[in-house]
């Protein structure tokens, strides 16, 4: 039921108390989705046709990206990028 995912103001009234933090997108255990191997390998393979199509380019304030503070979660700032579209 895609009714589940609106915003709770928008929400179907028997779908409020939904736990959405519990979905397993391929589920788990010995009888999850048959189709999550290929699923992965399609977003590898998409990833890559990226990094061969585009150069990325870090910007000045994503600089200091990797040293992020972590306790018990970690405190992500955004990772800012520079995408162009490669000559040959």
């Amino acid at each position: 039921m895609p009714e589940r995912w609106f915003p709770p103001d928008k929400r179907p009234r028997e779908h409020l108390d939904d736990n959405l933090e519990v979905v397993q997108s391929f589920s788990f255990g010995p009888r999850n989705c048959i189709g999550q191997r290929l699923a992965l390998i399609i977003l590898k393979m998409t990833f890559c046709s990226l990094l061969v199509r585009f150069e990325f380019e870090l910007c000045e304030e994503s600089r200091r990206w990797d040293k992020q503070r972590g306790f018990l979660t970690w405190e992500r700032p955004p990772l800012r990028i520079r995408v162009r579209e490669r000559e040959s």
